[in-house]
């Protein structure tokens, strides 16, 4: 696999069920986990974190944080 590089324009995190996104400026990655302070971040969890690229919420017509 290519080597591959991009930007994080916008970071959340779901605090909650069906809770909506907090807007963060920075967040601790946890080994196995995810997210420190995000809903998600369980071992169990096939959630953890989430990635989209910014043309695809664009072609979906969402935003950041829309989808959950």
């Amino acid at each position: 696999m290519k080597n591959q590089h991009g930007t994080i324009v916008s970071l959340q995190l779901c605090v909650g069920h069906r809770k909506p996104m907090v807007f963060v400026e920075s967040a601790e990655v946890v080994e196995r986990l995810g997210l420190r302070g995000h809903r998600h971040a369980v071992t169990e969890s096939s959630r953890q974190i989430l990635l989209i690229e910014e043309g695809t919420l664009g072609d979906l017509k969402l935003g950041p944080g829309q989808v959950k």
